[in-house]
């Protein structure tokens, strides 16, 4: 139990604040902060009680402990080992790497203690080289793990226009390691760019990549890293797309992500328009389609401003067409 003090900000200055912060809230299983606050002239005394069920506390618990097996070519200072719990209810555990002890003899397998946790399945981050594994913590008592992080691969991807091989900047190019089972999302981090190529070092196994680039498709691949380098190569096909904007004068307006996502577009024949990709944030949004022709753009009431009537476009193959609206307030 903390307790700290601070001046009260309804109070005069004779007033103090005392705070109580219950680091581990046992009522419910789980780590949280509980916060009381209590105002206490100056001078005078207060009690309090803190009241919980130990019933709560009878949980199964595992001491999660075990070794980190580093290949070569690991920046130590800049990775560290992250344990989450899947499903919460429990706190996250974080050491960098170049914090683990080590045998004199053994400089590669570095040691770490989590302490007591709750029994489950916990995701083992490698922050810094975009690795995970899954570990098995079901039994109490103790749990030894040994981690091994893969051999690394130095990874150079090149970007080129689809329809005539040429080389091409692209506006982003992000990189991951492969889908988990059982795990909703992975982190992406931006590979390098050195002018000519995008380059990130990464563990051998599965890595995907997001590459995008205006007026191109979006492309989402999964390559296998094998080896010690490998070259991957992207071809971005030209996109049929709609680029709409809102503007207020010179200045973008904010119309909210939800105003974006509202827009219907539809074909001549009233149907709604095939999507191959799309992106929106609050100030404009982007709509890749599987074919060119003509669409209708039907927007959403937006709120203070006059109703936007629909709006016909026509759009070409391969090409992007800017659409700029100005909607006009009451």
């Amino acid at each position: 139990l903390d307790v700290g003090r601070r001046r009260c900000s309804a109070c005069d200055d004779e007033c103090v604040e005392f705070v109580r912060e219950l680091a581990e809230d046992v009522e419910r299983g789980r780590h949280a902060e509980h916060r009381a606050h209590r105002a206490v002239r100056a001078g005078a005394e207060h009690a309090d009680e803190l009241r919980i069920d130990a019933a709560a506390l009878d949980v199964p618990r595992t001491r999660l402990f075990g070794r980190v097996v580093v290949p070569a070519g690991v920046d130590r200072a800049s990775c560290a080992l992250r344990l989450e719990r899947v499903g919460g209810e429990e706190r996250e555990f974080e050491q960098p790497l170049i914090a683990m002890s080590f045998y004199e003899d053994d400089v590669d397998r570095l040691h770490w203690d989590a302490g007591p946790r709750r029994t489950g399945t916990y995701l083992a981050t490698f922050t810094g080289l975009q690795h995970r594994q899954v570990v098995q913590a079901q039994s109490p008592g103790e749990t030894e793990i040994e981690l091994v992080i893969p051999p690394l691969v130095q990874v150079s991807v090149q970007v080129f226009d689809r329809s005539n091989g040429e080389r091409i900047e692209a506006d982003d190019l992000q990189w991951s390691d492969g889908a988990i089972d059982g795990i909703d999302t992975n982190m992406l981090s931006p590979a390098a760019y050195d002018g000519r190529d995008y380059t990130f070092l990464a563990p051998r196994g599965a890595v995907e990549l997001e590459c995008s680039k205006a007026g191109y498709l979006p492309a989402h691949e999964t390559h296998e890293l094998a080896g010690s380098q490998a070259v991957i190569r992207i071809d971005l096909a030209r996109a049929t797309a709609l680029r709409l904007l809102v503007r207020e004068g010179e200045a973008a307006l904010d119309v909210g992500s939800e105003f974006m996502s509202a827009v219907r577009m539809t074909t001549e024949d009233g149907e709604s328009a095939q999507l191959v990709d799309l992106y929106w944030s609050d100030t404009e949004g982007v709509y890749y389609l599987a074919s060119a022709g003509r669409y209708r753009l039907d927007f959403p009431q937006l709120q203070g401003f006059e109703p936007i009537a629909p709006r016909p476009v026509e759009l070409r193959a391969g090409e992007t067409l800017e659409l700029i609206l100005t909607p006009v307030r009451r």
